[in-house]
């Protein structure tokens, strides 16, 4: 590879558009994670000894990092050895649509985590953004638009998940629970100048 990655992120998910908005989900977890190492194990000779991939947790079917056994599923039956996870906590939030706060986010990641077992030291990136998407996911209408512009699929999908920063005290204790090797702010933002401010009032809470 040109630009000698030190890691590779890889989603696991399936979500088609109709499944986008009536969250009816043709396939399961399981489906798509032994589809997922059927294609991965197919390419994975391809990539480096040396470069490790980090596979991101989404909310639709797939390794939504709730359930121990899928993730169990998932990791046994992948043929190359040096993987991981590349936690994010924003679609993590997603998955619990009766979170109302920062504090009982943080907590549920955490406790999230801790129920993986072992598989909590194959975390080794996280991806930290804040999504309080539980509202707009109880009240969406879960039908397909009629005239279903790119518009409005964007809409939809970045009020689920809506990468703003954490505002209040508590990301000490989640960088504790993780220890991630690598951290990325992975924020909505219009221009850089307006990046720089969100990414520094998160870091700043990092201390807190």
């Amino acid at each position: 590879m040109a630009v000698n990655p030190e890691y590779l992120v890889w989603h696991v998910s399936n979500c088609n558009l109709k499944e986008i908005f009536t969250f009816d989900f043709f396939y399961n977890d399981a489906q798509v994670i032994d589809a997922s190492i059927e294609v991965f194990n197919a390419v994975s000779e391809c990539i480096p000894d040396n470069v490790i991939v980090l596979f991101e947790n989404l909310w639709w079917p797939g390794l939504r990092l709730i359930e121990p056994g899928i993730v169990d599923r998932f990791f046994c039956g992948l043929k190359k050895q040096n993987v991981g996870i590349m936690l994010d906590t924003g679609h993590l939030m997603n998955t619990n649509i009766s979170l109302s706060n920062e504090l009982e986010a943080v907590s549920f990641i955490c406790q999230t985590v801790e129920n993986l077992g072992m598989y909590k030291n194959y975390i080794h990136g996280m991806h930290l953004s804040c999504s309080l998407s539980g509202s707009y996911q109880k009240h969406s209408c879960k039908a397909v638009p009629e005239s279903c512009s790119m518009t409005e699929i964007m809409h939809h999908v970045t009020s689920i998940d809506q990468h703003l920063i954490f505002k209040e005290s508590g990301l000490k204790s989640l960088i504790e629970c993780i220890e991630p090797s690598y951290l990325v702010h992975e924020l909505f933002y219009d221009n850089l100048a307006e990046l720089s401010v969100l990414v520094q009032t998160q870091q700043k809470l990092l201390l807190k």
